[in-house]
């Protein structure tokens, strides 16, 4: 059904004003009224459409990289409990990630990429790493991946064999919810590169602007929010 609309959510400025147009041609109060109702619910439903579509795609993503987890398994010959076991968290939260149906948390993948001495890429994209002398990744170009609505990674050596560090760009998009703490094996690095972030670490709250950096110990729980409703952009490297 989404595809019917696509033409129409692609050109949504396009149709608000030849239908603006349109209304203004009837310049009278009751058409008036009218025809702000209509331009506002037609703005909301593309939008809705929109998001539908990215909502779509994410969970697409999250799926594939599911299935990689259950080929990896799978090929491994090992049980569910066995995996979760070496992947050092609960079966409940393991099944979560290998259905499918559930945000797979960055930090479990470089995990469990590390645990079976493979390359993060190879889960989240499905492509082999390949480069041993250096791996460019030019702006914007880093193999992405939406876990949640809020929250976009980019890998930064994903074409890099036996990578020491998992460098990623992470977006994060502004949101009332409240800071989602996880923790993972290793250490991580963050510097923010646009917008300004509330970092939580065990039971310290941090405010971290543009330019600022922090290195800490991720077996702490640990979460971010993005301040003064805009998003914010930053460098994190993982390293276990």
């Amino acid at each position: 059904m989404l595809k019917k609309y696509k033409f129409i959510v692609a050109n949504v400025n396009y149709f608000a004003i030849i239908l603006q147009l349109f209304c203004n041609y009837f310049a009278i109060s009751e058409i008036i009224v009218i025809r702000n109702l209509i331009v506002t619910h037609f703005l909301y439903l593309c939008r809705l459409l929109k998001n539908s579509q990215n909502f779509i795609k994410m969970n697409k993503q999250i799926e594939q990289i599911a299935e990689r987890i259950h080929g990896l398994r799978d090929s491994m010959d090992y049980s569910v409990e066995e995996m979760a076991n070496i992947c050092e968290t609960s079966v409940a939260d393991y099944e979560k990630y290998e259905s499918g149906k559930s945000d797979i948390p960055m930090s479990f993948i470089c995990h469990l990429a590390s645990k079976f001495n493979i390359n993060p890429s190879e889960l989240i994209s499905g492509t082999e790493a390949y480069m041993s002398t250096y791996f460019l990744t030019r702006k914007g170009k880093g193999a992405s991946v939406e876990r949640t609505k809020a929250y976009k990674y980019q890998a930064l050596a994903n074409g890099f064999r036996n990578a020491k560090a998992d460098p990623f760009e992470v977006t994060v998009e502004p949101n009332n919810d409240e800071i989602h703490l996880n923790r993972h094996a290793g250490q991580e690095f963050n510097m923010i590169l646009e917008g300004q972030m509330q970092l939580r670490i065990g039971n310290s709250d941090l405010v971290l602007n543009e330019g600022d950096s922090i290195y800490f110990d991720a077996t702490q729980p640990h979460g971010m929010k993005a301040l003064n409703n805009q998003k914010v952009r930053f460098l994190a490297i993982i390293v276990e």
